[in-house]
């Protein structure tokens, strides 16, 4: 009796002294992901023999020109409540397309329709399979006669530990009552959005979520937690959307 009575306050102590102390590493986007969302920049300087002051006017030079191409693109779309524009979305992945659930594609339609400024569709690896790039995305967005597309993407990075409270494990009981777990995750959601017809960068959002648990091992349920912060992250990033389409339809 003594015995289970300090192991349950040991397990309230721990519980009421808990607090954040995983940092989990900001979670990385591999480059063939990358390649996805946006074009790559091209190789600036044409001769690999250039050495010194020529090679930096070199890039310099051309550097100049790409600059001064990509400030010569106007936008062909425009987001107004007077015309509506038609919005392709696709979830890239390191393999590929995403399939996009059910849930989240509502809650994309739910978020972005609302404004009165798009109407939303998505890419699916039905008309977009293998291992496209950037470029094919945005083709496979001209054949669904969008005028936009939105591209996005998620990544995460775990952390955990056993705590003080961890020795408890070691009876059958601390499993179920002891604090000794402790799971953090870190996601990062990240999304662009350019014109279909010219590649004009409409807009970039961002969307984040960290969280951390501390409980009991059998409790515990990282991949859980996981995917919790996946769905907020997105949620701020669907957020952020907003607010990019409205601040251009402001611009207009």
């Amino acid at each position: 009796m003594k015995a289970t009575l300090f192991l349950v306050l040991a397990a309230l102590i721990g519980a009421s002294a808990g607090c954040k102390s995983l940092y989990p590493e900001p979670p990385e986007f591999p480059e063939r992901l990358l390649s996805r969302i946006a074009p790559r920049f091209p190789i600036l300087s044409s001769d690999s023999h250039s050495q010194g002051a020529l090679a930096f006017t070199e890039q310099r030079e051309a550097a100049n020109k790409a600059v001064k191409e990509v400030l010569e693109i106007r936008p062909a779309a425009s987001f107004s409540k007077d015309r509506p524009i038609t919005l392709a979305i696709a979830e890239v992945g390191v393999n590929g397309i995403e399939t996009i659930r059910q849930e989240d594609k509502d809650a994309w339609r739910k978020s972005l329709e609302s404004t009165g400024m798009v109407r939303v569709v998505f890419i699916s690896s039905v008309i977009l399979s293998g291992d496209p790039q950037f470029h094919e995305i945005r083709i496979a967005a001209a054949r669904l006669h969008a005028d936009v597309v939105l591209l996005y993407a998620s990544a995460s990075s775990t952390a955990s530990s056993l705590n003080i409270w961890g020795f408890l494990y070691l009876t059958v009981l601390g499993l179920f009552i002891s604090p000794g777990d402790e799971n953090a995750v870190l996601t990062f959601a990240k999304g662009v959005c350019f014109d279909v017809e010219n590649e004009f960068l409409e807009f970039a959002v961002e969307g984040e979520d960290e969280r951390d648990s501390i409980g009991p091992w059998y409790f515990q349920d990282p991949d859980a937690m996981k995917a919790e912060s996946r769905k907020a992250a997105l949620e701020v990033l669907r957020n952020e959307t907003v607010r990019a389409i409205q601040s251009r339809a402001a611009d207009r």
